[in-house]
């Protein structure tokens, strides 16, 4: 950004150094145009009149030179304030439109980031989802005659604590094997009170209400690694050991509320932002590349009408001023 601005600083000296040199030689040509006719009035009068006369004309030819050289100081002072005047009013516009660009590209990087940061949350909210889809997936797997008796009581889209309770005492019921009754038996007695209504919450929110399900689930697990007791009743309904099943999906559970806890802190902090601005970069979405883009768009008209020869003037004399040369693209 700033070598586009003093790019654009030596390309306006330059355009006012060609404004004097062409409003100099304008000036000559017309002193050179006066004395050339003065000359020719002269000779004409010296074949007509006589010396007075001729020296009374050549005071006046004197006369009106004075004349001539104020009438051409007062041109040049106006036109050089004219060029000066116009060129500071273009400066002025220039800087105007470089300040809206500015502001235009803070507002286009603040959207670009916020959607990437918004897109970066959901990613990490969706990964956090699937991992504990894994986990109750394997729960279900291990009690399906309790996820039946809890789908059968949410079949109407409501789940009462009478309906609840209903669950807790049909659980007896469900099994193939006396074993199995006695296991989902102890389970509605143990843990149904908050175990069956976090994975009916979980359903009727159709699939979202995952904080609730993992509260549920973490509790049991933990209260199952010290039940032996269930883990017998767990053992004689499948032929597992319970503490090894469930073992495995509390320490996923554990490690995903661990990993949860630890994205949620970068939703929450600067660092996410910071990212987000780095994707922007990437993608050339941020702030210095809309400047760049904008700016090269006004700057342009006023890089069009340079021929090679001023660009290699323009160079060198940046050359001699120990300033890097503007590549011969930017004046296109």
């Amino acid at each position: 950004m700033s070598q586009t601005l003093q790019a654009l600083n030596s390309i306006i000296k330059y355009k006012n150094e060609r404004e004097r040199q062409k409003i100099d030689r304008s000036l000559a040509m017309m002193d050179m145009a006066t004395r050339l006719r003065q000359q020719k009035i002269d000779n004409d009068r010296q074949e007509r009149m006589m010396q007075l006369r001729e020296n009374q004309e050549t005071r006046q030819a004197e006369k009106a030179a004075l004349d001539a050289a104020y009438l051409n100081k007062q041109i040049n002072a106006l036109d050089k304030a004219d060029v000066q005047q116009t060129n500071e009013l273009e400066l002025q516009k220039l800087q105007a439109e470089v300040d809206k660009a500015r502001a235009i590209a803070d507002r286009e990087q603040n959207k670009n980031v916020e959607k990437i940061e918004d897109d970066l949350k959901a990613g990490i909210d969706n990964e956090i989802r699937s991992q504990k889809e894994i986990v109750y997936q394997s729960f279900q797997r291990s009690l399906p005659g309790l996820m039946d008796a809890i789908s059968k009581g949410t079949m109407d889209n409501e789940f009462s604590l009478a309906e609840s309770t209903q669950v807790i005492n049909s659980l007896s019921k469900i099994g193939e094997t006396k074993q199995e009754r006695k296991l989902y038996e102890y389970i509605g007695n143990k843990y149904g009170q908050f175990l069956i209504p976090a994975i009916a919450g979980f359903q009727l929110s159709g699939g979202k209400d995952y904080d609730t399900l993992t509260n549920g689930l973490s509790r049991f697990y933990l209260d199952v690694m010290d039940n032996n007791k269930m883990q017998n009743l767990y053992q004689n309904a499948f032929g597992k050991e319970s503490d090894v099943v469930f073992q495995n999906d509390l320490n996923k559970l554990n490690n995903i509320i661990e990993r949860e806890n630890t994205l949620e802190s970068y939703k929450n902090s600067g660092d996410i932002t910071k990212d987000a601005l780095k994707y922007a970069k990437l993608q050339g979405k941020d702030r210095n590349a809309f400047l760049d883009q904008y700016i090269g768009n006004i700057l342009q008209p006023y890089l069009g009408d340079f021929t090679q020869e001023d660009i290699d003037e323009i160079n060198r004399r940046r050359a001699e001023a120990g300033e890097e040369e503007i590549p011969a693209g930017e004046f296109k």
